[in-house]
């Protein structure tokens, strides 16, 4: 599978693919027993996946499109039904490369990590992202970048979200080392409120 966790109910949900260019996403009972299962538009089985759950029990799942010219991966956002049988939106971002992940506030909103390219070609030594922060609104199924960082190094990459008690997001990630011109060869832990 791609992705797997569990919603309030002990339910597990999988997002799983049969190839490359096909992603579903399937409910089971607690002790594993099939529900539902629904195609994700769009979805590309490569790449990281996180699945969340809203305040409305919807299942909210992020993971990869294909990408455009240049770029690996897009952003793909997608809010399931609670009982999983379809697609309520969806929406792509040309961005994320693959890593991403979401959690989701108090109004049942998700708010998704990753990184965007800036420049150079990827995995060459001239790539240069910036994190990214965007937000997901369940009411409107629309995507908006809501923030980006760029340190000192060429790569900003955030790859775990959360919420603390008051609201406020939190996001870890990696970014590059100055200390090194070679991309990749020395990365620092990050975190960002």
């Amino acid at each position: 599978g791609r992705a797997l966790s569990a919603d309030a109910s002990g339910r597990l949900w999988e997002a799983f693919s049969f190839s490359e260019a096909s992603v579903a996403l399937a409910k089971f009972t607690p002790d594993g027993g099939f529900l539902s299962s629904t195609t994700l538009p769009g979805a590309q089985g490569q790449g990281r996946g996180t699945i969340r759950f809203s305040t409305a029990g919807e299942a909210i799942a992020v993971g990869g499109a294909p990408g455009g010219a240049g770029d690996p991966l897009d952003l793909a956002v997608f809010r399931v039904s609670a009982d999983g049988g379809r697609v309520l939106s969806s929406a792509t971002l040309d961005a994320g490369l693959g890593l991403a992940d979401l959690a989701v506030d108090s109004a049942g909103d998700a708010w998704i990590t990753g990184t965007i390219q800036t420049g150079g070609t990827f995995a060459a030594p001239d790539f240069k992202s910036s994190l990214a922060l965007w937000r997901f609104s369940t009411e409107t199924g629309l995507l908006s970048l809501a923030t980006t960082y760029v340190g000192p190094g060429n790569l900003n990459v955030g790859l775990g979200v959360a919420l603390d008690p008051g609201g406020q997001v939190w996001i870890a990630g990696l970014i590059e080392n100055p200390a090194t011109g070679a991309i990749l060869e020395k990365l620092d832990l990050a975190l960002w409120k």
